[in-house]
């Protein structure tokens, strides 16, 4: 004898429309619990800096360059009278520095590091005041030459399972010539271009990095 469907199919509605309408009760407490948040400017001390962390691939430049066209960023910022602060190196660099000598780990990636940045305080100080050399060069340290989960992955077992990398060793390298990129980059702009531009060259970041770094020689010495 057949079996009738139709009890499970009124279970599954009956479930559906429970779901359904437990979500639009959750959104809505959530909206109405936002929206009596008031943050008013004055909450917080003078000098405090409000802002907003974004990469160059989610927000375009060079606009109106190429027979580009506006995008919403470039209207809304320029509108919004929004401050960048920009991060000149937040991950991501040529491929073709990683296959010429190794990037982080060659001591001729400062020389370009620097390079690069100059090329940005030339061409974009005159809109930038405030600047970020390299972006947590510490966990950039550890996922990239340590456990290896971000490019250039490089790592060495136990740590992670790359096909080359020295885990021990590579990040201290790495770290170390992000460490001295940061600080080439920082003189020259000091002395080419503090005249001209606001200096806020970020140093809680590499600051972070330096401790993190001695921690992790002596940690490895024990």
């Amino acid at each position: 004898m057949k079996r009738s469907t139709f009890p499970c199919i009124v279970y599954s509605n009956f479930v559906i429309l429970f779901l359904l309408l437990s979500a639009t009760s959750i959104a809505k407490d959530f909206t109405e619990e936002e929206g009596d948040v008031d943050i008013k400017r004055s909450d917080f001390p003078d000098g405090f800096l409000f802002g907003a962390s974004t990469s160059s691939y989610q927000i375009e430049g060079a606009y109106l360059e190429d027979g580009k066209g506006l995008s919403n960023w470039d209207v809304f910022c320029r509108i919004e009278g929004i401050e960048p602060f920009v991060t000149i190196h937040h991950f991501d660099y040529p491929q073709e520095l990683e296959d010429r000598y190794g990037s982080w780990l060659s001591t001729l990636m400062q020389d370009d590091f620097v390079h690069f940045a100059e090329t940005c305080f030339n061409n974009f100080g005159d809109h930038v005041k405030y600047w970020s050399s390299i972006n947590v060069p510490n966990l950039f340290g550890i996922l990239g030459f340590e456990i290896g989960t971000f490019p250039p992955a490089r790592c060495s077992s136990p740590f992670g399972n790359c096909r080359h990398g020295n885990s021990d060793i590579k990040p201290l390298f790495a770290v170390h010539n992000m460490l001295l990129a940061h600080a080439k980059a920082a003189k020259l702009y000091r002395t080419k271009f503090k005249a001209n531009i606001d200096y806020h060259l970020a140093y809680e970041k590499l600051r972070i990095a330096l401790r993190n770094l001695h921690r992790c020689s002596i940690n490895k010495e024990v």
